[in-house]
């Protein structure tokens, strides 16, 4: 019998192609768009020899038809962007996964290229009538496109394989030293770049500081083709970006499943979802009146009708108030003209707008409440991958299947988890997560999703390998108006470097984004002896909020006072977010923090500063308040640990943060 060989591959670029989004569309088709290609690689593995088997990730009998978009009814990107399979021959396994991708990625490009951009060109050729230097200017229009859509299309995916012995132990060892081996030189394009990704010339191929008009007609002509809701007034797009953008539209008749992706929920309604639950659960009425002024008046208003949110499914009799476009639920992407534009003749626009705006503001005081102007961004991976795989492998083949069916049993019921949390689903496969969520959820979501993944693994693994078996998370809660690129990045940073490395792994990392930056970051291991530490902030965050017969407590302005006059007592400043600052031995940290609440609570009447006690709640309070002050983490022997004498108050300012349901000015 031939010696058998294993095949480590892997697709990229993968941050090049998915982060680089200006939409939650473009965030979700590329994810899609790459899982799919990695799909039809495995496929042609596994049909490249007879007995060829994926060993990572685990795929079943059922996932041998590439149609991951029906299986399980999802419209997530499902397969990671890497694998490894056992195989006869590597050599011709790697070719097949090659060509197959090669021949599918051309066949979407051309499937766009067909329906949006052919015929357009073609219409832009020169014509008699025209003057010699104009006919010269336009037919460009067709030529420069043609020509820049085919260089980028042929030379953007980097595929890279290793070939290693079926015995190794190792999984990705081997892909690890081969991407430190280069073979493409990079090399700049020229010309005016992509609005969307910007190492990439935009397609017109006009330079705008010489021919600003012809490039604005060009992609006034294509906008046309398109439609507004497709392209933005300022946008400017490369073919990678035009393929990642249109792509949802022409996967039926390519892919052979109907993504309905012209409608992917955008970071606007995201942010809006607990507040349309509220109006249309109490004021059904007045939300109905307003979603019909709207669509009386304003072109092709519903730009979420395909947003199946769990909580607003079974909320009746509001029409279309559910599927309004995002941006008409919040008052200042309303009225900002030139961000949202109605579509209508210019001497209607602000008319309407006008209008619509003041209906928006008489459903608010009927809500008694507005939108947050937050979401929740929610990155989770697993810890130690491979060296968990590694350990399993020594043991046996059995146990290293184990293994990759628990990672394919989480991710199978990872969507259920996300979507009871009125959260959508980005990508999950293996031990990845991308997900987003309104921000009251997301604490919740990111517990249950570490719950499950202990859980799947206990389900498929030995006990040994299952208490092992732990994944990390990084929670950014940001504006909706936050540039997708920067939400990502802050998210990898907080997942890699915080949560993993700083915090020491199973753990939990949070920041709150606003316009200037990051303006509060706190990360813990998920449970410390008996405190489940998520449970901690969120329960800090309901006393910092109130109820109904019972004022909040702490307000933002006493939490920046605590810091900037307990930072006179460390080493820090304590206005980095993240920081912690020492202690000197000896002071007694809830001890200064009791004096301190009974100093502003006594301003209000709510305490008398004489007395060593605070009010009923107060011991609580201050006992939750101490513990997210203090640093927590896991050293290498995965032990948790409380520095006694750390104190930063970025903890307390994400609760904060929380108990105000994610209003702009709080953080």
């Amino acid at each position: 019998m031939a010696e058998r060989a294993r095949l480590h591959l892997t697709i990229g670029p993968v941050q090049t192609f998915v982060a680089q989004s200006r939409r939650t569309r473009d965030l979700w088709a590329s994810s899609y768009l790459l899982s799919h290609l990695a799909e039809v690689a495995m496929q042609a593995v596994e049909d490249s020899g007879n007995g060829n088997k994926i060993i990572l990730p685990y795929r079943d009998q059922g996932d041998g038809a590439v149609t991951q978009g029906t299986v399980s009814g999802t419209r997530h990107g499902r397969w990671p962007n890497r694998f490894v399979a056992d195989v006869v021959d590597g050599k011709t396994a790697a070719a097949a996964a090659k060509n197959a991708i090669d021949e599918t990625w051309k066949k979407i490009a051309n499937a766009v290229w067909s329906r949006y951009l052919a015929e357009f060109a073609t219409s832009s050729k020169p014509v008699a009538s025209v003057p010699h230097r104009a006919q010269q200017k336009r037919d460009l229009f067709s030529h420069e496109a043609e020509a820049i859509w085919s260089r980028q299309v042929e030379n953007f995916w980097e595929i890279s394989w290793v070939i290693s012995s079926s015995d190794s132990s190792i999984l990705f060892d081997p892909l690890a030293q081969r991407k430190n081996w280069r073979t493409t030189p990079v090399t700049a394009e020229p010309g005016d770049h992509c609005t969307m990704m910007g190492d990439f010339q935009e397609l017109s191929g006009f330079i705008r500081s010489k021919e600003r008009k012809d490039q604005d007609k060009f992609w006034e002509q294509f906008r046309e083709k398109l439609g507004g809701m497709h392209l933005g007034k300022d946008e400017r797009l490369c073919a990678i970006a035009v393929i990642k953008r249109m792509f949802p539209l022409v996967a039926k008749d390519v892919i052979g499943t109907d993504l309905q992706g012209a409608n992917w929920p955008s970071t606007p309604y995201i942010a809006a979802i607990p507040w349309l639950g509220k109006a249309g659960a109490s004021h059904a009425d007045a939300a109905k009146q307003y979603a019909t002024a709207i669509t009386q008046e304003v072109e092709r208003p519903l730009g979420e009708k395909n947003a199946k949110i769990r909580s607003l499914n079974s909320i009746p009799n509001v029409g279309d108030f559910f599927h309004l476009d995002g941006n008409f639920f919040h008052e200042n992407a309303l009225s900002n003209a030139k961000g949202m534009p109605l579509g209508l003749p210019e001497e209607d626009e602000a008319r309407v707008r006008g209008e619509l705006l003041s209906k928006l503001n008489a459903l608010y005081k009927t809500v008694q409440s507005r939108p947050s102007f937050f979401y929740a961004l929610l990155l989770m991976d697993g810890d130690s991958m491979g060296g968990l795989l590694s350990e399993a492998r020594k043991k046996s083949p059995e146990n290293e299947q184990s293994v990759t069916r628990a990672l394919g049993l989480f991710a199978d019921r990872v969507p259920t988890t996300v979507s009871e949390h009125d959260g959508v689903t980005i990508y999950c496969g293996g031990d990845d997560v991308l997900a987003m969520m309104p921000v009251p959820n997301a604490l919740g979501c990111a517990t249950a999703l570490s719950d499950l993944y202990r859980q799947s693994f206990a389900d498929a693994c030995d006990s040994e390998t299952a208490k092992q078996a732990t994944i990390s998370a990084a929670v950014v809660y940001c504006p909706f108006r936050a540039p997708l690129r920067e939400v990502l990045g802050s998210a990898h940073h907080l997942l890699d470097d915080i949560a993993k490395d700083q915090t020491g792994r199973d753990s939990l990392a949070i920041a709150v984004m606003k316009s200037s930056g990051i303006t509060a970051q706190w990360s813990a291991p998920w449970k410390h002896k008996e405190l489940h530490l998520p449970t901690v902030l969120m329960t800090l965050a309901e006393h910092l909020c109130g109820t109904g017969d019972r004022p909040g407590e702490l307000s933002s302005g006493f939490l920046y006072q605590i810091r900037e006059r307990f930072a006179r007592l460390t080493d820090q400043s304590l206005s980095e977010p993240g920081c912690f600052g020492q202690l000197p031995e000896g002071i007694d940290l809830e001890a200064l923090l009791r004096a301190e609440y009974l100093r502003v609570s006594s301003l209000y009447g709510q305490a008398n500063e004489q007395t060593d006690s605070p009010p009923e709640g107060g011991k609580d309070l201050l006992g939750l308040l101490t513990t997210v002050c203090r640093r927590i983490y896991r050293d290498k022997d995965k032990q948790t640990h409380i520095d006694e004498w750390s104190l930063g108050m970025d903890g307390p300012l994400v609760a904060r943060f929380l108990a105000s349901e994610g209003e702009e000015a709080t953080v």
